[in-house]
């Protein structure tokens, strides 16, 4: 049963972000149910889905995300021929899912089944990266700060100028109480800057970090053995997810994250220390929540391998980490800590964020204390850790368990929490589902 609750909270919380974009919603209380009954159904043990089940319904699931993507209301599209390949690209995806889904049915599939599968699987996996690649075409100027605020910053890091120093332009007006700035830490830039160098637009890398994690998720399926056309499955329902198209329109660069983390986890898997270095230390670079993934999975080498070997693992990601940040934050400290340190602090609350807290104050006048959003997100963290200390040998799953529960906690009773925010922790749950398989998942008899 818990692979079901699972796969089906993942696919609830693909639906209703697609339905709310992220943005305050009266929905917020279902969104809040599905990832709570997602998370709490990590910690018991999972019966078994069958491989024939657990094919059906991520084939159901896909053909809803098709149905959904097809929509790509959050587009902008401008005139020209971009937008119509846009549009065919879509429904192609659309059309496809439908057979692909229907031969995903069959309890016991022949070879020449499976063979048919394999090929309109690979032709809907090109359509959907083809879709994702022609986002920044048919939307070139999209009206957000990250993007406008990330193509500056990389405009001057390609100057030899410090992006934490100088004044970006407020799309917003002051509206939401910030200064506008690259908010993050610099080692996207290092990304970025090879792109933008070459006269392309930064979300082009978006794409390719997002086909990159296509790739890691189906090769972390194989490790645990998953059968074809389950590894297949798992690319799709990752790439299919309805909001991606909106993730990679207004540049958020949590899409860097992802496939970080999960060659982490492939690299664990595979006793790869000198890849698990590197992988971590190249999220913990990118943004400053990083950190909620890269813990469990760091103290999963330390509980496999214990000090002697995981110090050079741990070693190799610092050193990755400042290599990639203290370079630029060295030019002006103060300046490096104001932009990704202390304008997050001093944010205050976001009105427009999809999430309990802000739920409470729009429907109820009831602000959460900040004591008491700390004090969940500090229970959160403390149970994570506590499960992962006392679990006998830990594994990737445990660890996925852990920082979804943690992740969820501090976004959805934070001051704020957008799409971004919770397209990373799907990435969390379609971890955890990919790394609980058991034998009776993978086995496919043709």
């Amino acid at each position: 049963m818990g692979a079901v609750v699972i796969l089906i909270g993942y696919a609830a919380m693909g639906a209703l972000l697609n339905e709310s974009g992220g943005f305050y919603d009266r929905s917020v209380p279902l969104f809040a149910a599905a990832v709570a009954a997602t998370a709490a159904a990590m910690f018991v043990p999972a019966t078994p889905l069958g491989a024939a089940g657990f094919r059906r319904l991520a084939g159901l699931i896909y053909v809803l995300f098709a149905v959904l993507i097809d929509q790509h209301r959050w587009i902008a599209p401008v005139p020209g021929p971009a937008p119509t390949w846009l549009n065919d690209v879509t429904r192609a995806a659309l059309i496809l899912s439908v057979p692909l889904a229907a031969m995903a049915m069959p309890a016991r599939p022949s070879a020449r089944f499976i063979v048919a599968f394999r090929v309109l699987a690979a032709v809907s996996v090109v359509a959907l990266v083809a879709w994702q690649l022609l986002i920044p075409i048919a939307s070139p100027h999209p009206n957000v700060d990250v993007f406008q605020s990330d193509t500056a910053a990389t405009k001057y890091f390609l100057r030899g100028i410090d992006p934490y120093v100088v004044h970006y332009r407020d799309l917003y007006d002051g509206k939401f109480h910030y200064e506008p700035g690259f908010l993050y830490f610099p080692g996207a830039l290092f990304l970025y800057a090879p792109v933008r160098w070459l006269g392309g637009d930064i979300r082009l890398v978006h794409v390719i970090a997002n086909v990159v994690s296509a790739a890691g998720i189906g090769a972390l399926a194989a490790q645990y053995r998953a059968s074809e056309s389950v590894r297949w499955l798992f690319v799709l329902l990752w790439l299919s997810f309805p909001v991606t198209g909106f993730v990679i329109e207004q540049a958020w660069i949590d899409l860097l994250l992802v496939p970080c983390v999960w060659w982490t986890a492939w690299a664990i898997k595979r006793d790869q220390h000198l890849v698990t270095g590197l992988a971590s230390g190249a999220a913990l670079a990118i943004k400053q929540y990083a950190c909620v993934a890269v813990a469990p999975l760091l103290f999963l080498e330390l509980r496999r391998h214990g000090w002697r070997k995981t110090l050079p693992v741990v070693g190799v990601s610092a050193m990755v980490a400042a290599a990639l940040i203290v370079p630029v934050a060295a030019l002006d400290w103060h300046a490096f800590a104001r932009s990704t340190i202390t304008e997050h602090v001093d944010t205050p609350l976001r009105r427009d964020a999809y999430n309990v807290t802000i739920y409470l104050y729009r429907e109820y006048h009831w602000l959460l204390p900040a004591v008491l959003r700390t004090i969940l997100a500090a229970t959160a963290t403390t149970a994570a850790a506590v499960w992962l200390l006392l679990r006998r040998t830990p594994t990737v799953t445990d660890a996925a368990a852990a920082m979804t529960l943690v992740f969820a906690t501090a976004t959805l009773f934070g001051k704020w929490a957008f799409c971004n925010y919770y397209y990373w922790l799907a990435s969390f749950v379609l971890l955890y589902v990919v790394t609980s398989l058991s034998p009776g998942d993978t086995i496919e008899t043709a």
